[in-house]
């Protein structure tokens, strides 16, 4: 006997119609409308063979419109105008993520309470339901360029309030020096870079021999090491000269002694096997590290921070602190870092100089106490 679903199967929510050798989508997630559908094509199938379909306007399903949006990202690539390593985080987000939700989705038939719930169901944090999105966020602006679509979903849409960081507060320079003293002999002089410099943990793990001039006391950073691959880095910002503090020289002077007869092209630094750096394997060694000298986890990203918020501290200049880190401007040391630099006299340094002014002009000068007549006002 057959149920009120034969000839009927549901993904993702949406009907499709089955019969061999026929299969295709309804296109509705309205179950008494696909059960409508199925009957007219059964008996289409009787009378004609075959089933026959209203004459519409082509509508693009999300997967074949995400493939065209990859084709011109490649193009984009090649004239320079975006980075391989952004699409294959694409890829990544779409294929594990986005594409079995809403690949065979009617593009126009996603919604804003869709992209919602589909939101709600991944396993991730909030940064990193932020990037899976990414894409999918592009695709859509994509097909509004193409005329596919005539309103983006995600434009009602507000991004998800950012978590706290659980502790995040940098190292102090004692902490430092214990961490290195703990961590894997082998990693010491790259993680002792890596405080010393403020630079990314992609950005060490991809320097070369050739980028590295101990002669100036100085690296060049050009190119970062993601995911097994050599990628330009982060931003157009990020290519920059680092100049070395006596710590950093001392590390890469230590390590490139290790290789004397290394290429320009090797990588400085590599794992015991010969390979670059990856965060994961040396994520582990790092943990055990903070551990072992009896101190609060925080992620090897820290690194960076700890170089920022400690060099403020001892008051280097902010400017010159933006330039080492790959910062085009100040707004993130402005608003992030100001907390580390040094206030116990903060509002004095306009006074000292207003007195210095004020004494060689013919402005009145009262030495001791100003007395200030107050007067009592109210709004009637």
């Amino acid at each position: 006997m057959k149920t009120k679903e034969h000839h009927l199967t549901k993904r993702n929510g949406w009907y499709y119609f089955q019969k061999k050798p026929f299969k295709f989508s309804l296109q509705t997630t309205d179950r008494e409308v696909a059960v409508e559908l199925r009957d007219k094509y059964l008996q289409d199938i009787r009378d004609y063979g075959k089933p026959v379909f209203a004459e519409t306007t082509e509508q693009k399903v999300f997967g074949e419109v995400a493939v065209e949006f990859v084709e011109d990202f490649k193009r984009m690539i090649k004239s320079g105008e975006r980075k391989p390593g952004t699409l294959k985080n694409y890829r990544f987000s779409l294929n594990k993520y986005i594409l079995e939700k809403f690949g065979n989705v009617p593009i126009e038939d996603i919604k804003r309470k869709d992209i919602i719930r589909f939101r709600k169901t991944l396993p991730a944090s909030t940064t990193n339901v932020e990037n899976i999105l990414t894409p999918m966020r592009s695709i859509m602006s994509y097909a509004i360029e193409m005329e596919y679509l005539k309103y983006n979903p995600f434009n009602d849409i507000k991004g998800l309030p950012k978590q706290k960081p659980k502790n995040n507060e940098p190292f102090i320079l004692e902490e430092v020096f214990k961490i290195l003293e703990c961590i894997y002999h082998h990693l010491r002089e790259f993680y002792q870079t890596l405080f010393f410099t403020g630079a990314r943990f992609s950005e060490i793990a991809g320097l070369k021999r050739r980028y590295v001039r101990l002669d100036k006391r100085e690296i060049e950073i050009t190119e970062a090491y993601v995911k097994g691959e050599t990628v330009d880095t982060k931003t157009d910002g990020s290519d920059r000269i680092v100049k070395l503090n006596n710590f950093a020289f001392e590390a890469l002077l230590r390590q490139m002694n290790k290789n004397p007869k290394g290429m320009p092209n090797d990588y400085v630094f590599l794992s015991t096997k010969g390979n670059p750096l990856h965060p994961d394997p040396c994520g582990t060694l790092w943990r055990k590290a903070v551990k072992k000298a009896g101190l609060i986890h925080r992620p090897q990203k820290n690194t960076r921070h700890t170089f920022i918020s400690n060099s403020l501290r001892q008051g280097e200049n902010s400017w010159f602190v933006a330039k080492q880190c790959g910062h085009v401007s100040l707004k993130q040391i402005n608003t992030v870092y100001s907390k580390y630099i040094p206030s116990d006299r903060d509002g004095d340094k306009l006074e000292k100089a207003y007195e210095a002014v004020k004494v060689s002009s013919n402005l009145p000068h009262q030495k001791g106490e100003v007395k200030t007549k107050v007067h009592n006002l109210a709004i009637k």
